[in-house]
């Protein structure tokens, strides 16, 4: 379950970064126009919160899973509430939809309940 776990951080971390990458360079081809209902003029800033928060945070929940920190889980459920305000927050600043966001939504579900679980298992040792 752990693995399991770590395997979905890591997923998402490198796929946030990456996407993050590609937002703030403008290099997916996303027009601007889809931004018009957003605060923001251009993917700029919402490409540096997919890399640094989304991204970020993932790669370091994975990394806090590995080592066996004590605050692992803690940064897993960061992580996965992490993906699921993001995917909120483009359904209701962008018109456009994607099956992407089902799959990441359902990662940010994925990635809570092995949390809980790992939780619920500390809990009983």
């Amino acid at each position: 379950m752990k693995m399991t776990l770590v395997v979905l951080l890591l997923f998402l971390g490198i796929t946030a970064v990456a996407g993050g990458i590609g937002l703030t360079t403008n290099s997916m081809g996303i027009p601007k126009e889809w931004l018009s209902k957003s605060p923001f003029p251009d993917f700029t800033i919402p490409g540096l919160i997919l890399l640094l928060i989304v991204g970020g945070s993932s790669l370091l929940a994975a990394f806090l899973q590995i080592k066996k920190h004590k605050y692992a889980i803690e940064a897993s459920v960061t992580a996965g509430f992490g993906i699921l305000i993001w995917i909120f927050t483009e359904l209701m600043l962008i018109p456009h939809t994607s099956f992407l966001q089902v799959i990441y939504f359902s990662l940010g579900i994925l990635i809570l309940i092995l949390s809980m679980l790992q939780l619920k298992r500390n809990a009983h040792k």
